[in-house]
C-alpha cells in the first residue's frame, strides 16, 4: 500500500518519566516561548496531585516528581496535548533537531507496516488480537519491556502501555493505542491500529492517567 508518510525518525519508546523530568527541572512549564498561545492561560491547571500545594507537572506526579526511582523508566502519564507539544518544543531547542508529535497516519505506519509483506497489520504483532499480549495491569510497564508489543519496524508499546497523543489531518489532537488498565474488550478496540480516540486536548485527570506520548524527528530535506 501507499504509506503516505515522509521520511522521519521515531522514538522506539514512549517518553519516560525521567525524560520528562528534565523538561520540568529546566523550568519548561514557566518558559512562555515553548508553549502554544492557546495553552498559556491554561498552564495554571497543568499541575501535579500534591495536596494543598500542587506543582507544575503531570497529573500523576506528587511533589514535583514521579516518586520511586523504579518509576523513572515508566512512560510519563497525565500530560495534556499542550504539555506534550511544549516538551517537543523544548527537546527541539535542546537538541537542535525538529521533534514533534506524530500524525495519526505516521503513528499507524510505525505500528502496522510490515516490510516483509508490504502490508499494514491490524495490531503491532499481526492481524489478530492477542489478549495475553496486553494483560490488565495496575500501572504502566517500563518502556519497551513488553517484547510481545513490538512492531515489525521495531517500535515498542504501540498496542498498549499508554494511549498516545497524535495529530489528525485537520490538526486536531487525538489519541491512539490502548492503556495498561483496559480490560480485554476495550483493549482489543483501542489496540487496533486503525482506531483513533478524540478526547480533546485537555481531558480530565482520570482520563489523562491513561495517556502519554512519543515523538518523531523530522529528516531535513
Amino acid at each position: 500500500p501507499e504509506l503516505e508518510v515522509g521520511p522521519l525518525f521515531a522514538d522506539r519508546f514512549e517518553v519516560s518519566n525521567g525524560e520528562f523530568k528534565s523538561f520540568v527541572d529546566d523550568k519548561g512549564y514557566q518558559d512562555d516561548s515553548l508553549w502554544d498561545r492557546e495553552a498559556l492561560p491554561l498552564r495554571r491547571h497543568f499541575v501535579d496531585s500534591t495536596p494543598g500545594a500542587p506543582q507544575p507537572g503531570p497529573r500523576t506526579w506528587l511533589q514535583g516528581s514521579y516518586g520511586d526511582t523504579g518509576n523513572r523508566d515508566r512512560p510519563v502519564a497525565g500530560v495534556t496535548y499542550w504539555e506534550a507539544r511544549a516538551y517537543a518544543a523544548w527537546l527541539s531547542r535542546e537538541s537542535g533537531a525538529r521533534w514533534r508529535l506524530p500524525s495519526e497516519r505516521e503513528w499507524r505506519v510505525l505500528g502496522a507496516y510490515d516490510p516483509a509483506s508490504g502490508n499494514l497489520q491490524s495490531f503491532p504483532w499481526g492481524d489478530e488480537f492477542r489478549p495475553e499480549h496486553l494483560p490488565r495491569l495496575s500501572q504502566p510497564r517500563l518502556v519497551g519491556s513488553n517484547g510481545a508489543d513490538r512492531s515489525p519496524l521495531g517500535v515498542h508499546d504501540l498496542g498498549g502501555n499508554l494511549a498516545e497523543w497524535v495529530l489528525l489531518p485537520d490538526a486536531r489532537p487525538a489519541v491512539k493505542g490502548a492503556a495498561f488498565a483496559f480490560g480485554p474488550r476495550v483493549a482489543e478496540h483501542f489496540a487496533n491500529l486503525q482506531t483513533t480516540g478524540t478526547p480533546g486536548p485537555t481531558p480530565p485527570p482520570e482520563a489523562l492517567a491513561a495517556i502519554g506520548f512519543r515523538l518523531v524527528r523530522e529528516v531535513p530535506q
